[in-house]
């Protein structure tokens, strides 16, 4: 049978169409996932067809990666806080209406396929920049915690609130945003911000800022938080352990901590006291979080990679206007369990609004202390029970001494053990009060020795020099 070059054409393509149609994974088990932790995820979604896949909540499960979102189309929620992701391609899930991406390893990201975004939060990543404006429908975005030095709004009708603080940025231009009442923008070398000038903002906090400084005596009025400290209240103290997403806090000031604890403060957040005095600010009230610095002083500790040594330890956070703030000192490493006076501080605005400190006792420092106490105690003992069989051992003392043997040394220097010891004992004591026990074992043994051998060669009528002269050679 002849067919045309067109009736093959025909063939042809229908054939790539069905090769091609074939080729696209149907159903979850189709796929070769490439992290099994994504893949445990995804198969807990109960929807084995990929296509209807609406919502992924897959937060705190360890996954590296999410390359099969793109298999994907109908999603429209991602929640994927708390993993380790380096790279995210969304360009397949155009549906997409809300991203939470928090507290991973990200250093870009684009959302230019995404126009459906409502949400985003990417806060706790490594973005150098990031481009909204293709997000017309976007009305919130945390971005903070980051490295942004260059951030793009565009010209977005819903954008309301915007949280960006503890980046680089140095400017921010926000002035399209017609419908904006919060941005948030604190712990940023930010010198020059462009409001909107249609709407008023209900909250504009740049604390920390050079923007800030710069503004200073103007910012009542305008929606921009000044800068009246909040008031802090400590609730307890002490050692917190972390079950789940809970923390629970055993109050003491003195904590023995293990690797995987912390310590810390809970406490209460209210809004400053407006003096009467003073131009009130009407949107001290409406203040949720404010930014601060925890500082902990502590004892020297030694970074085991660098060597580096540290006494003082501080890192920017957030308070929040409730009475369940945590401010906590994780103890990651066994070099940071370092026993002695550990005293945490709480700044706002280059003030101190709450202390506490804490003894701290390492357990297994103590009891190594003691077991090398003990050891050296043994060591001292063995030294003082064999101290004349050592030193008669030793061929020269017995040379420049002339004692005939071995036997001969240890009947002839008896007399002397009991006084010498104690006098050997009480000079090493004074010379090592910080050396090793093995610096006082030395001490001991080289003064026992010159006590020994002054007292026999005085009453042995033994010639001082000639002994001395034998001892140097």
């Amino acid at each position: 049978m002849k067919m045309s070059t067109l009736t093959l054409g025909f063939l042809s393509l229908g054939f790539l169409n069905t090769f091609s149609y074939a080729s696209q994974p149907v159903l979850i088990s189709d796929v070769d996932f490439n992290d099994p932790q994504f893949s445990l995820c995804v198969e807990k979604q109960n929807q084995p067809v990929l296509e209807k896949i609406k919502a992924l909540n897959c937060n705190r499960m360890g996954i590296h990666s999410v390359d099969e979102i793109q298999f994907m189309p109908a999603l429209k929620v991602i929640l994927l806080s708390n993993n380790q992701i380096e790279t995210i391609d969304t360009s397949a899930v155009v549906n997409l209406e809300r991203l939470v991406i928090e507290g991973n390893q990200l250093s870009s990201l684009d959302l230019s396929s995404n126009q459906h975004l409502n949400f985003i939060n990417v806060r706790n990543n490594q973005l150098k920049t990031l481009d909204l404006s293709q997000q017309s429908q976007l009305i919130k975005i945390k971005a903070d915690y980051n490295q942004l030095s260059e951030i793009d709004f565009g010209s977005s009708e819903a954008l309301v609130a915007v949280e960006v603080n503890n980046n680089q940025l140095t400017r921010i231009d926000v002035s399209q945003l017609t419908k904006l009442k919060e941005v948030i923008a604190f712990n940023n070398p930010l010198t020059d911000i462009i409001l909107p000038s249609t709407n008023e903002l209900e909250l504009l906090s740049v604390e920390g800022t050079p923007y800030a400084k710069n503004q200073t005596g103007t910012l009542v009025g305008k929606g921009i938080s000044n800068i009246e400290s909040p008031r802090v209240s400590i609730i307890e103290g002490g050692l917190i352990s972390k079950n789940d997403d809970k923390y629970d806090m055993f109050a003491s000031q003195l904590v023995t901590p293990s690797v995987g604890q912390y310590i810390g403060i809970r406490y209460a957040v209210e809004p400053p006291i407006q003096d009467n005095d003073k131009a009130a600010d009407p949107h001290s009230k409406m203040r949720v979080k404010f930014p601060i610095t925890v500082r902990m002083t502590h004892p020297e500790i030694i970074d085991p990679k660098t060597g580096k040594r540290s006494t003082v330890s501080s890192w920017t956070d957030t308070m929040f206007k409730h009475n369940n703030n945590l401010a906590m000192w994780y103890f990651g490493d066994k070099s940071e369990l370092v026993s002695g006076r550990w005293t945490l501080e709480i700044l706002y605005a280059g003030s101190v609004l709450a202390k506490r400190s804490f003894e701290v006792a390492n357990l297994d420092e103590l009891a190594a202390e003691k077991k090398r106490e003990l050891e050296s105690r043994k060591e001292l003992l063995k030294v003082v029970l064999t101290m004349n069989k050592t030193l008669c051992g030793g061929t020269k003392f017995r040379r420049c001494m002339e004692f005939s043997s071995t036997d001969h040394c240890e009947v002839n220097i008896e007399p002397y053990k009991k006084r010498c010891m104690s006098i050997a004992f009480d000079k090493a004591k004074k010379q090592a009060e910080k050396g090793t026990s093995k610096d006082i074992i030395r001490m001991v043994f080289s003064h026992y020795t010159a006590c020994v051998g002054s007292s026999y060669i005085q009453e042995s009528k033994l010639d001082a020099k000639k002994v001395g002269l034998c001892f140097r050679q």
